[in-house]
This record gives structure tokens, C-alpha cells and sequence, in this order.
């Protein structure tokens, strides 16, 4: 982790069954349904230019009640839908918890049980914002279904 403490840059997380707990069981329901759409997240593409196509409708609450949301990106496809994105949208920001991770700190989170975010305070330094980095990572049971995706020359780094 890189991140100059001159710089109030917060790593934010909402728990899923915190989220939950602002939605009535019908709500729930509803947003197990498939009528969601999210684009494909283009902004973290290796060069920036890869094609991605077009992403599937999807919905949002899915399996052991993971949350498929990625703010201001996804939306409802039915006026009904993209009401419950928006209070989706509400409530991660009341629940959610700031972190400050300083150089050298260590977060691990499972995607299945939290929503994560960056959130910009304040900025000391903008020259070292540039330079705050995070690394991603992706537990899969089996690499091979992904090879594909990989960057030329490595066996496990994913282009996107």
C-alpha cells in the first residue's frame, strides 16, 4: 500500500448484513431479480484498451446474499428497480465504515460479505494521490478458466 498521509484518502466498507437491514423482505426480493445492469468496469484496464463487450442484466442480491452493486455505475432497468439502486446507494453511505490504510498497512476483505470503496476527503499533496496504490487481488479455485484474460508473459496477472 501506498497512500501519503498528507492526502485524507479513506478505504470505506459496508457490511452486506448491515445494508440489509434498510430493506424490507419484498425489497429483498426484488433485488434478487434480474433488473440491473452494470458496464463493464473499463477504468482499471491494463493500457486502457481492451474490449470488453457488453455486460449482462444481472441481479443485485445474489447467492448467500451477495451484493452485485458498484456505485453510480449500476442501475435499475425499470423505474421500480432503479429506486431500490438508489436507496441501495443511500444506505451504503449511511452504514459504511472509513479506514485510513497508511504505508505498509494490510486489509484483507471478502468481496461475498462487504462492499468496499475509495472516498476522497481532502487532498495535501495531488501529486502524491497519483501515486496511491492498492493491490488487488482474486481467489479463484482454479486459474486455468481464466488464462485468457491474463497479460502476456504471466501466468496468474489479469489485463482488467
Amino acid at each position: 500500500m501506498r497512500s501519503d498521509p498528507a492526502n485524507q484518502v479513506f478505504t470505506t466498507f459496508a457490511r452486506n448484513a448491515d445494508i440489509m437491514t434498510a430493506f424490507s423482505d419484498e425489497e429483498l426480493d426484488r433485488l434478487r431479480e434480474v433488473s440491473f445492469h452494470t458496464p463493464f468496469d473499463d477504468l482499471t484496464v491494463y493500457g486502457g484498451a481492451r474490449q470488453l463487450g457488453e455486460a449482462e442484466p444481472h441481479p443485485i442480491l445474489t447467492g448467500e446474499n451477495d451484493i452485485r452493486y458498484f456505485e453510480n455505475r449500476t442501475s435499475g432497468l425499470t423505474p421500480a428497480a432503479e429506486e431500490l439502486s438508489q436507496k441501495l446507494k443511500k444506505t451504503l453511505h449511511e452504514v459504511k465504515e472509513r479506514v485510513f490504510i497508511g504505508p505498509g498497512d494490510f486489509v484483507a476483505a471478502f468481496n461475498n460479505y462487504a462492499i468496499h470503496a475509495k472516498e476522497i476527503a481532502s487532498i495535501g499533496n495531488p501529486a502524491s494521490l497519483a501515486q496511491r496504490w492498492i493491490i488487488k487481488s482474486v481467489n479463484v479455485d482454479n486459474l486455468a478458466r481464466h488464462g485468457e484474460h491474463f497479460i502476456s508473459g504471466t501466468e496468474y496477472l489479469v489485463n482488467g
